[in-house]
């Protein structure tokens, strides 16, 4: 939703006979119960029957908010950072990989609050600790001075944002006009 809310009125603008309808949920989408003609969907991009399209796959950065940064002592390595409360997104795992990968041995990867939604977002700009997200949905937060990049330590990880639809919904004008926006918005960062 951080990438694609804030985009929303440029697919409006270009497509203003299509009607969206937003549903957040971290349950698996069935497109014919659920009567949903497209999912953006984070996983490895394999749905058996479906079609994937891949949207996003940028690298996560250590971000933290200014009066965080203020009260600590400089960051200047990864083990820097076991100064720091870890915000986790969903599971601890990513920290976990990224305290391996930068060999953070004094880094507590697996403590602190983990969220589901938008709470991590939340949390790290109220100053609670640090976290990992992807630059394109803090851009905004960056440019304003809300949130500061820490380090220059970037995780790859498997999984990314997927465009998933069924076969079948190809032949929809309006899901193709959305899955062809959709796309090159991505493209785009």
């Amino acid at each position: 939703m951080q990438w694609l809310l804030p985009r929303l009125n440029h697919f409006s603008a270009q497509c203003p006979g299509v009607d969206l309808r937003i549903n957040i949920s971290h349950e698996l989408v069935d497109f014919e119960r659920d009567q949903v003609d497209v999912a953006v969907l984070h996983g490895l991009g394999t749905y058996p029957g479906l079609c994937s399209e891949k949207l996003l796959d940028e690298p996560l950065i250590v971000v933290a908010s200014p009066s965080l940064l203020a009260s600590l002592p400089a960051l200047k390595s990864a083990n820097d950072l076991r100064h720091c409360s870890l915000l986790h997104d969903e599971d601890r795992n990513d920290w976990k990989v990224w305290a391996a990968l930068f060999k953070a041995t004094s880094v507590t990867h697996d403590k602190g609050p983990v969220f589901t939604g938008n709470g991590v977002m939340d949390a790290v700009l109220a100053g609670r600790g640090v976290a990992l997200l992807r630059e394109s949905f803090i851009r905004k937060e960056l440019q304003e001075g809300k949130l500061v990049s820490v380090l220059i330590k970037k995780l790859k990880v498997n999984f990314a944002y997927y465009l998933v639809y069924p076969r079948s919904a190809r032949k929809q004008a309006e899901l193709e006009s959305f899955r062809t926006w959709a796309i090159a918005e991505s493209r785009r960062g």
